[in-house]
């Protein structure tokens, strides 16, 4: 029973994100709206076959060109406060991302936000 829950908390926790196939005014629930937004299927982002945020508890995604190069990279925090960069590869097919690092001070120490 404990083997099952270590497999499931962690493919609960792996980071998906969900990107919308329209996304009008009228899609995201403008006033008067009668139509619902539609989504495409969620995917687990991976880099080099291991899957972002995999060892991680809750995982928290958020989109951003974190080094100014045009690109949205991944940024993501944890329930206890490390937080992650993956900067996006170039390239015009399916965005792919590099290995996450840490995101670190102008000193050079590991940035943390500390929940507790």
């Amino acid at each position: 029973m404990a083997s099952w829950r270590r497999t499931s908390i962690a493919a609960l926790f792996t980071v998906s994100v969900v990107i919308p196939s329209r996304a009008t005014a009228q899609d995201l629930g403008a006033a008067g709206s009668a139509r619902a937004p539609t989504f495409a299927p969620p995917v687990r982002l991976a880099c080099d076959g291991e899957f972002l945020g995999a060892t991680r508890l809750y995982p928290s995604p958020v989109i951003h060109d974190v080094n100014g190069d045009g690109l949205a990279d991944l940024v993501l925090g944890d329930l206890w406060g490390s937080v992650t960069v993956s900067l996006r590869r170039a390239g015009d097919a399916t965005p792919s991302f590099g290995p996450e690092a840490p995101i670190t001070a102008s000193d050079g120490s590991e940035l943390k936000f500390n929940n507790w």
